[in-house]
């Protein structure tokens, strides 16, 4: 049988002796004390929490009197509203959003004076009106003219040819930079000359190809896997079913399988078309 906390009948089995008191928890059994700086209020029950601040130690720099200068080692001094110095202030650079009379920049204000005490306003340069402004000119050569510019520079005539270039390596220029002669710089070819080369060992292309060739000599055989003769010395096109001769001997040739004679000793090679057995003398 299970025992039930709710039994109070002591003969009952279900009935459990000694049970301890269950207390009230309500949250304010946990003290808490201020220490240092710091305030406690609420008890801690439900609805009245404990709260807990801080205190403030700022201290306040209004009733200081400085006794040497205050050094913000590139600190910043924000949200004052004036401030006043009774000598020069100096600064790097200067923002200034607002004028004394609430005016705002823009690009090419000019900040100007609005009184004798230096409040500063914001202005166009088109609204400031100088008393006796006169607009200086170009071409016043009058010296006493109020419009006359003094100690003019001359203005140099540039004709493109004031730029100077050099021929380095494997470069040559021609031209002067001026108008209708521009500088004109080629590169100088630095091909190597494979022509003035005798070779001491076997020509390894990797399986690339020789190009742009006139004529190929070989004192010895010459072995190709394939080959392709577009044209015969003596100018002959190829057509299918064309075979190759030999000027200066004769040959027979049969369509299956040509035969050759050997008294030949010419190179010269024509291509021929053969049919029906026919033979061809040269």
């Amino acid at each position: 049988m299970q025992s039930d906390w709710n039994i109070s009948t002591i003969t009952d089995p279900a009935y459990i002796k000694n049970k301890p008191v269950i207390p009230v928890v309500t949250g304010a059994e946990t003290q808490i004390e201020a220490g240092t700086n710091v305030s406690i209020s609420g008890t801690g029950a439900a609805g009245n929490a404990y709260v807990i601040n801080a205190i403030s130690t700022a201290d306040n720099l209004g009733n200081h009197t400085a006794t040497q200068d205050l050094n913000m080692s590139t600190k910043n001094i924000v949200s004052a509203n004036n401030i006043t110095a009774g000598g020069k202030t100096a600064t790097q650079t200067a923002s200034i959003a607002t004028g004394t009379d609430g005016s705002v920049p823009a690009a090419g204000s000019i900040a100007a004076s609005l009184d004798a005490n230096g409040n500063i306003v914001w202005k166009s340069p088109s609204s400031i009106v100088v008393a006796n402004q006169v607009q200086s000119d170009w071409n016043i050569s009058t010296i006493t003219d109020p419009a006359y510019i003094k100690n003019k520079p001359v203005i140099p005539v540039v004709t493109g040819a004031e730029t100077q270039i050099e021929a380095g390596t494997n470069v040559s220029i021609s031209g002067t930079g001026a108008a209708g002669s521009a500088y004109v710089i080629n590169a100088i070819s630095t091909a190597d000359n494979l022509g003035n080369h005798t070779a001491t060992q076997d020509l390894n292309m990797s399986s690339k190809n020789i190009t742009a060739t006139n004529n190929i000599t070989a004192t010895g055989k010459t072995t190709t896997q394939t080959a392709t003769i577009t044209k015969g010395t003596d100018g002959s096109v190829p057509a299918a079913g064309s075979i190759v001769c030999l000027f200066g001997c004769k040959r027979e040739y049969r369509l299956e399988k040509p035969i050759f004679n050997s008294c030949c000793k010419s190179g010269a090679i024509r291509l021929e078309h053969i049919h029906n057995n026919r033979s061809c003398l040269y």
